[in-house]
């Protein structure tokens, strides 16, 4: 019969616990989906940089140059895909999200205007001569 050093033992035991561990942070496919879209306009071009944000949380991604986005999101999660100009989608995820997202035009003209803390920063506030 063949001995085993504890060390051994222990080793093993470590080695299975780190595998147990890992496999359990893996998604569950009933409790995570997957997003996998592109985010184009209104004639149908694709948008590099569209934001893609879940509601609730402060990370995000952009799409890529193509206006391709792939994530996995919490079933039943709030995705907002929103660009400059345009109009914010929102849309609720509770099975795989494939295909075009399309952010039409923001029609009204709030998405042209800056925020209001750049548009107060013409005021002049003092005379200086820079030389």
């Amino acid at each position: 019969m063949k001995h085993y050093s504890p060390v051994r033992a222990i080793l093993l035991i470590c080695f299975c616990m780190i595998g147990i561990t890992l496999a359990a942070q893996q998604p569950s496919p009933d409790s995570m989906v997957e997003i996998d879209v592109t985010v184009v306009d209104s004639e149908n071009q694709p948008l590099p940089g569209a934001t893609v944000q879940i509601s609730g949380k402060k990370q995000g991604v952009i799409s890529d140059m193509d206006g391709r986005v792939k994530l996995w999101v919490d079933r039943g999660a709030r995705v907002e895909f929103r660009y400059v100009g345009l109009k914010t989608v929102s849309v609720k995820v509770n099975k795989p999200l494939k295909g075009d997202i399309l952010l039409e035009d923001d029609s009204s003209g709030s998405g042209d205007r800056l925020p209001a803390y750049h548009q107060a920063s013409h005021h002049r506030i003092g005379r200086h001569t820079f030389g």
